[in-house]
């Protein structure tokens, strides 16, 4: 078996990740690759693809976490949350079954497959006179797999986070209005006698993480707002006047997973308005 494809995803798979262990273990694995006098090539193979599932669910999904959300329930045959349990806060965190289904969101296919694919790597780490010697295109086949199933659990949390993303909108929307014509912002008074919030237009809505309890949303976009510049005895007498313009504006929200459109703001509105200045 020809080894550039499987290295390519590898390649890929670590270009993806600002984790030098992550790199580190892909090269690793790459360099495994073509050693075909090996008779342990894949069990060596096996043991890293095994320690950077683990090291990736570290990271992701600590146990403590994943038994406080509202859909953990205990395992009886396991001490903690296991491997799935794990694998499905890595992608969706305290995110119980009803908000799910309204997103659209069933259980990814890869924490299945990278469930599975930690078994078969355990059982090859496990050296035996019987699972030595494999075949080029077995070692190809496996890290194939491996690599497919890790960068799929990836897309899956990206996935998700769009879906979030797109569910919110509206919300977000008519949340960052009502904070706009509640709060008082030194930033936009000081260029008029009186400024008037027209409306807020949301840009983007980056979903930065979902934790056991939270969804975490920072929030950037554009205020339309009216400058209206002398009093009402001005504009009687016709010395008043307004002036619309537009400034960007960002908000960090959250809200509970189990109520996805209650949102707190967890850092308050700025608008940049330092374009008026040039």
């Amino acid at each position: 078996m020809k080894y550039e494809c499987v290295s390519q995803e590898l390649r890929d798979y670590a270009d993806g990740s600002n984790d030098d262990f992550v790199k580190a273990l892909c090269t690793g694995i790459e360099r495994l690759l073509p050693d075909s006098e090996s008779p342990v090539r894949l069990n060596l193979i096996a043991s890293c693809f095994r320690e950077l599932l683990t090291y990736q669910l570290d990271c992701l999904a600590a146990h403590a976490a994943v038994q406080q959300c509202p859909w953990y329930v205990q395992d009886p045959t396991a001490q903690a949350a296991t491997r799935r349990q794990r694998l499905r806060f890595a992608i969706s965190g305290g995110l119980p079954d009803a908000a799910l289904g309204t997103l659209g969101f069933d259980e990814p296919a890869s924490i299945a497959e990278l469930a599975d694919h930690y078994k078969e790597a355990s059982k090859y780490t496990h050296v035996r006179p019987d699972r030595i010697n494999h075949s080029d295109d077995e070692v190809g086949d496996f890290v194939l797999a491996g690599v497919t199933a890790l960068t799929g659990l990836r897309e899956e949390i990206d996935y998700l986070c769009d879906n979030v993303k797109e569910h919110l909108r509206d919300a977000i929307s008519e949340h960052a209005l009502q904070k706009f014509l509640e709060t008082e912002l030194d930033e936009l008074d000081i260029l008029s006698t009186h400024t008037r919030v027209e409306c807020p237009y949301v840009d983007e809505i980056d979903v930065e993480k979902i934790d056991h309890a939270y969804v975490y949303v920072n929030v950037t976009g554009d205020v339309n707002v009216e400058l209206v510049y002398g009093s009402r005895s001005d504009f009687r007498r016709g010395d008043g006047a307004t002036l619309n313009d537009s400034f960007p504006f960002q908000v960090s929200l959250r809200s509970p997973v189990n109520n996805l459109e209650n949102f707190e703001t967890t850092q308050q509105i700025k608008v940049d308005t330092s374009s008026w200045y040039e």
